[in-house]
């Protein structure tokens, strides 16, 4: 007899060896029962039929739990919680813009102010001074690479030159000659071009004229200075290296300008020509005009620093409002993947069903099958002592369980669930107006702190 896998079959055949129906049926009929006019069913019979209900029952029951398992699946899709999670991935994201932008406003206020008094201040400069050029601020890091490449050329120049006559050398006169150009570079050179060079640029003559005399006295002080370097160089080749320092001091004050050889006076010439280079690169680090760098720039840093934080803020609330539209979105797939789940869940309700009404069918024929061996049995056996009860020809029938209602992923759940999805788009689409409307309304609250002006 045939049935599904899903539940288990009865072997007949083991079921008539096991109940040893046969023997039974020989008993019985020897003995010229059941009666001919018996309408009941005896006892072996009865132990056929309530084998059989038993195991309808047992199987019955692995049904029901079957389709209460698609049911505890089915409501774990969450179908009727997705309206309520759409409205609170957009409450969240708009709580969260809110708190974001009324914390961002104190800070941006502040950040704008003082854009607003480096503003007043760079153009209070501008005016006082007659300024019409915007501030000359090159990026200082090149005009630092050049410094210490003058330091090194004129260290490595200057030290072929004082080598000869010290005791270490190359080396040594490297050492010393990179100390005189530090001083000739980093101090005559720094203080003149940075200093004198833009003072006189200044548009009062007073400032101009004492920029003239400083840049004339710091020259002069550089000539002296690598003047001094000739004497001890020349000094380094005397007779005396060891004394050579004081006996540059000795020469310079005795006659200064008797460095008659050619290499103390390329020395001097080579010191000159750096300190002029040096004053140059100094002075073209920054604008031309005294201060105006240093306040241009401190007007720029305030207005990078406003445009940075508000460009932070911004993308905080944008941030948010992208979590938002994620959320939702992730929300809305993974309703329609549950709703394909849904009609797998549904396709195997149905599937148990009707694997459940065929397998009553094959526990029904199986005890037919039964009772018509044990009852053929029985007749056989008789050898004409009774007559075969009329019963025998008369089929059972199983009481089968109602089946109405037990799928509980039915097709009754399919308009909900298509109406669930429906109102889930309807409800993103109101929802994510909401929270645009409202990042639009928090965007003009910074939009507001653009517009402040000295009176606000």
């Amino acid at each position: 007899v045939a049935s599904t896998m899903r539940y288990r079959q009865l072997d007949v055949e083991a079921l008539k060896r096991s109940l040893k129906l046969d023997e039974r049926a020989r008993e019985q009929a020897e003995l010229g029962l059941p009666a001919p006019s018996s309408e009941t069913l005896d006892a072996t019979e009865q132990t056929v039929t309530n084998l059989v209900e038993n195991e309808a029952q047992r199987q019955f029951g692995q049904y029901q739990s079957e389709q209460q398992g698609y049911s505890n699946r089915l409501n774990a899709l969450g179908f009727q919680n997705v309206l309520v999670e759409i409205s609170q991935a957009v409450e969240s994201a708009i709580a969260n813009i809110s708190t974001f932008v009324h914390n961002g406003v104190d800070v941006l206020y502040t950040a704008k102010k003082s854009v607003i008094a480096a503003e007043k201040k760079y153009e209070s400069f501008r005016a006082e001074n007659d300024i019409d050029w915007v501030a000359h601020t090159p990026a200082t890091f090149w005009h630092n690479i050049w410094i210490v490449v003058m330091l090194l050329v004129e260290g490595i120049a200057n030290g072929t030159l004082l080598a000869q006559g010290n005791d270490f050398g190359l080396v040594g006169g490297v050492v010393e000659a990179v100390i005189i150009a530090a001083v000739n570079v980093l101090f005559f050179g720094y203080f003149a071009g940075n200093f004198g060079c833009r003072w006189v640029w200044h548009r009062s003559y007073f400032v101009k004229a004492l920029g003239v005399l400083f840049i004339g006295t710091l020259a002069a002080l550089s000539f002296i200075w690598n003047l001094g370097a000739a004497h001890y160089r020349r000094a380094l080749i005397g007779p005396s290296p060891d004394t050579a320092f004081t006996d540059a001091i000795k020469t310079f004050r005795a006659d200064p300008f008797n460095i008659a050889d050619v290499q103390s006076i390329a020395l001097l010439v080579i010191g000159l020509i750096f300190f002029i280079l040096a004053s140059l690169d100094f002075f073209k680090k920054d604008d031309r005009y005294p201060g105006y760098g240093d306040i241009s720039r401190v007007r720029n840093q305030k207005l990078d620093e406003y445009t940075n934080t508000k460009a932070g803020l911004l993308e905080e609330i944008v941030e948010q409002r992208t979590v938002a539209e994620v959320a939702i979105k992730e929300t809305l797939n993974d309703l329609q993947k549950n709703r394909n789940e849904y009609s797998h869940l549904q396709a195997r309700a149905a599937s148990a069903m009707r694997d459940i009404e065929t397998h009553f069918s094959h526990l029904e024929q199986s005890a037919n099958a039964l009772l018509t061996f044990y009852r053929d049995k029985n007749s056989l056996y008789r050898s004409g002592k009774a007559d075969r009860p009329a019963r025998f020809d008369v089929p059972w029938s199983l009481p089968r369980p109602n089946l109405e209602g037990t799928n509980l992923v039915g097709a009754a759940a399919n308009e909900h669930i298509d109406d669930v999805i429906a109102a889930a788009n309807q409800k993103a689409d109101e929802v994510l107006k909401r929270l645009y409307s409202e990042y639009e309304r928090q965007m003009n609250e910074y939009k507001k702190i653009d517009d402040l002006t000295e009176a606000d």
